[in-house]
């Protein structure tokens, strides 16, 4: 994945980044996989670091991931990629988390009534 640092063409790193976005489920529950999800992520925000929040690989993963957030949250690997998720996004990144966690909890309450 450092292979993106590396890249002189934007079209490259573009390419790069559509493909973690493209096979981010097999990624992202694999060993080396969420490592170069991760990288990715960490790269493509340093590229745009004056920018906080335009990193499109962590927007376009969380898209993903919406609905679902808890419950990778809990796996081994992709609850890594949930956390570099977390720690390198805005307040949006948390407020999509936090709202799915309190809906998810939401529901687990309602079975106990």
């Amino acid at each position: 994945m450092k292979l993106i640092i590396f890249c002189q063409e934007e079209e490259t790193k573009k390419t790069i980044i559509d493909s973690l976005i493209l096979n981010y489920e097999f990624l992202v529950n694999n060993s080396n996989g969420y490592q170069a999800i991760q990288e990715g992520i960490e790269v493509n925000y340093s590229l745009n670091i004056k920018k906080k929040f335009d990193v499109p690989l962590l927007r376009e993963l969380f898209y993903k991931f919406k609905g679902n957030l808890v419950r990778l949250s809990m796996l081994k690997y992709p609850s890594k990629v949930i956390k570099k998720c977390l720690l390198s996004g805005d307040d949006f990144v948390l407020q999509i988390f936090f709202e799915e966690i309190c809906k998810h909890n939401f529901q687990i309450l309602g079975k106990y009534k």
